[in-house]
């Protein structure tokens, strides 16, 4: 046998053995592609053989939709932590800033973030879904998560390689983000889940975009929160001072093999597409401004949506190129994230099925975590967990204990359950009320894009569907 021959073998044995766990890899299609150009300057292209290679390296191949699409199954064995740790050491990364770089990536554009959090206005709530821990063990591709869970994640996913991650909060507040020190005078802020100026590097990292959430600073800078820098006014020296530390990022990632010559696709869409270069300009003519938002119609309809970006990160993706257009084109346009709630719909049918507990303390703790109040108990209920309580035997002490245990197990379910989806709407307003050439868009991942032609067909195809 031909030395091509066995190394197709032992490639196709390979992959053979990971189809079997569930395994797909996009680097699999690259090795079969070149394979396949090998095979086809063989002299023995009759052979049978040869035929059998070609359809099986062309069936391999043919995944390659499949794996851009990023809707592939892992082994159900492996966390979407342990495959990115896996990814690492196959890529053989030794420098830390590649091997940081390369994890958050990876982690925002495999995750989701919980909006239903965005939802609860009690701060109690708050704390405690922040608090529910999250198991890097089990978690899969595409969960849902909030801002603890994700640092909990990357924590875990850099421990093996002795990159310690430092949790940052601010006092009375939630949302909380990462520090390293990198040990040589430099520090990696990383947030990946945090809206900063109108970005969010979980859309960022589906699209291949430039991240705002991660960036590389002297040791000076240490404490930085990325949301005082884009939104405080007295932070706007800071801002100025560090932005050029954004290019670091762009050398990490061609490094990476992520982006060429340190640009970014979409930035050589909007350099090289005429309706992006007008920024700052004004248009006055009525007619020229009709057919400029057609165009910028045509263009969102005709541009691909990166795949598995969600309704909640899109607004990120579609603000890049709503912010280059002329300012009066822009102010034509509207953009906003709608809510679905599905707690009505999922609840009952899990509840049982996660918590082991009296029907009518469940009733109580839904009300406790969902309602956002506190049921107290009525004398009338008659049940033995509150006769054990009215009668002494159950200590205030292990009330709040249980309390607490059965409230994190509720956050889990939240969690589990996302009662609350995001749907983006756009809308691009016709000047002087001209209805005819107004454009209404919903976008959600499961429904993918929907247009309506008027406020009404769109209005009442909300009201239908319960949208908020």
């Amino acid at each position: 046998m031909e030395k091509l021959e066995i190394e197709i073998v032992k490639f196709l044995n390979k992959y053979d053995s990971n189809f079997k766990t569930g395994i797909y890899n996009y680097n699999d299609v690259k090795k079969a592609q070149v394979l396949l150009c090998e095979l086809k300057k063989s002299p023995n292209q009759k052979n049978a053989i040869y035929r059998a290679f070609k359809d099986k390296l062309e069936v391999i191949i043919s995944m390659k939709d499949n794996i851009e699409n990023d809707f592939f199954y892992f082994d159900q064995k492996i966390s979407i932590a342990d495959y990115i740790i896996s990814m690492i050491k196959e890529k053989r990364l030794v420098d830390p800033k590649l091997i940081i770089r390369f994890a958050y990536l990876e982690l925002c554009k495999y995750l989701y973030y919980d909006i239903s959090y965005t939802k609860i206005t009690d701060v109690s709530i708050k704390e405690i879904i922040v608090n529910t821990p999250v198991n890097p063990k089990t978690t899969k591709i595409f969960s849902y998560i909030v801002c603890s869970q994700w640092l909990q994640l990357l924590e875990y996913i850099l421990a093996p390689f002795g990159i310690k991650v430092k949790k940052m909060t601010r006092e009375g507040e939630y949302h909380t983000w990462g520090e390293i020190d990198l040990n040589n005078g430099e520090i990696v802020i990383l947030d990946g889940t945090d809206y900063i100026n109108s970005s969010i590097d979980l859309s960022n990292a589906k699209s291949t975009s430039p991240t705002k959430g991660f960036i590389v600073l002297p040791n000076s800078y240490s404490g930085l929160k990325f949301q005082d820098l884009y939104n405080k006014e007295n932070y706007k020296n800071i801002l100025a001072e560090i932005s050029k530390y954004y290019d670091i990022n762009r050398e990490l990632d061609t490094s990476l093999g992520i982006i060429k010559k340190g640009v970014y696709p979409i930035e050589e869409l909007l350099d090289n597409n005429p309706l992006f270069n007008h920024t700052n300009s004004c248009i006055h003519n009525t007619e020229y401004l009709k057919s400029y938002l057609k165009n910028v119609k045509n263009f969102i309809l005709e541009r691909p949506i990166p795949k598995n970006i969600d309704g909640y990160e899109i607004y990120a993706y579609y603000h890049m190129f709503i912010k280059r257009l002329p300012k009066n084109v822009r102010g034509n346009i509207s953009m906003k994230t709608l809510y679905v709630d599905t707690y009505e719909y999922t609840q009952t049918r899990l509840r049982r099925k996660y918590l082991k507990t009296d029907h009518e303390y469940l009733e109580y703790l839904q009300e406790l975590v969902y309602s956002r109040y506190y049921h107290y108990l009525n004398n009338n209920i008659d049940n033995n967990f509150f006769s054990s309580l009215k009668d002494g035997l159950i200590s205030g002490e292990e009330l709040t204990s249980e309390i607490l245990k059965q409230e994190l197990k509720i956050a889990e379910i939240n969690r589990r359950l996302n009662p609350y989806y995001a749907i983006n709407e756009l809308v691009i307003y016709s000047p002087e009320g001209n209805e005819d050439e107004e454009f209404y868009q919903l976008y959600e991942p499961a429904v993918g894009r929907k247009t309506f032609e008027t406020f009404e067909s769109e209005l009442e195809y909300k009201k239908l569907n319960r949208i908020i």
